[in-house]
């Protein structure tokens, strides 16, 4: 796991958080952290997906790690299982690096 990522909080406009995420990559960055609660894994996702089609940038997927979490209202196994099926699909990858709780509770 890299010890320095990109945070995504509060980053929803989809031109500029895409443009981030790319730069962010080009500049080095390994990891990326999100959540089902941000509302903008499907731009990081498509960002991603530019990323590693882009064969000038040479990243593989299991080049970046990738971390999301699993907000209260999702909590429950069925919950949470339709989440991060969500996450995948909205992130446009077959795995998650690390799925966290994003916080304890029901709200």
């Amino acid at each position: 796991m890299p010890s320095v990522g990109l945070g995504t909080w509060q980053h929803r406009d989809p031109v500029v958080l895409k443009k981030v995420v790319l730069r962010a990559l080009d500049a080095g960055y390994r990891l990326i952290d999100t959540a089902s609660a941000y509302r903008n894994e499907a731009v990081i996702g498509d960002a991603l997906t530019a990323a590693f089609n882009d064969k000038a940038r040479m990243l593989r997927r299991e080049d970046v790690w990738i971390t999301s979490k699993l907000s209260p209202k999702q909590q429950g196994y069925s919950g949470a299982t339709a989440a991060v099926l969500e996450s995948l699909k909205n992130l446009q990858v077959d795995y998650i690096d690390l799925y966290l709780i994003h916080w304890p509770g029901t709200s």
